[in-house]
């Protein structure tokens, strides 16, 4: 048969393959299949995030650690600047003080020479008592800043460890989000 217009007969429409009860069976079983995928990466996502966010804790409390360790250290360090400070200044009260009375010992000194004659070296032992005074008082000063460059140096090692540690967790954090990341990318292809 042609129809009005001078063209052929026209084409059947095609039905689809029919689709059988074990096809449904498939279907639905895949679709169980993918659901149950599904709810699996959810809960791996999850638990990725919680680890990720406890992780995050750890690394904020050892952060606030440190710094409350660098506040007592630089309080510390205030402490023992002005301990060393006073002590530099009752050194040097006290080294005034010797010389006045290292003067005031020489002077009777010369008087009880020039009296006796033979005391000359009275003056002399009063100096060098003078002296190892002014020693001790020195040595007193350095092993206080000697004290404070140990308390420096074991502070900045305590500082520098627990670094590398907060460093380890972030970047142990940092793994583990790519490794999700990396995960969730490969499922979803």
């Amino acid at each position: 048969p042609v129809l009005s217009g001078g063209r052929g007969p026209s084409p059947r429409p095609r039905t689809p393959p029919s689709v059988t009860r074990q096809d449904s069976e498939q279907m639905e079983q895949l679709r169980e299949a993918f659901a149950t995928l599904s709810d699996v990466l959810v809960d791996e996502l999850d638990a990725i995030r919680t680890d990720a966010a406890r992780r995050w804790e750890l690394a904020e409390a050892h952060l606030n650690k440190h710094a409350q360790s660098i506040k007592s250290v630089k309080a510390e360090l205030a402490l023992l600047r002005d301990e060393v400070r006073t002590g530099q200044q009752g050194l040097g009260a006290r080294a005034g003080a010797l010389e006045v009375a290292a003067e005031a010992t020489h002077a009777a000194s010369a008087q009880l020479a020039q009296e006796l004659g033979a005391v000359g070296s009275a003056g002399e032992l009063l100096r060098l008592h003078f002296e190892q005074e002014r020693e001790e008082a020195g040595q007193g000063g350095s092993a206080l800043e000697a004290r404070l460059g140990r308390a420096i140096d074991e502070l900045g090692g305590q500082l520098q460890q627990q670094r590398e540690e907060t460093d380890s967790a972030l970047s142990a954090l940092d793994r583990d989000v790519t490794a999700a990341r990396e995960l969730a990318d490969s499922i979803q292809r």
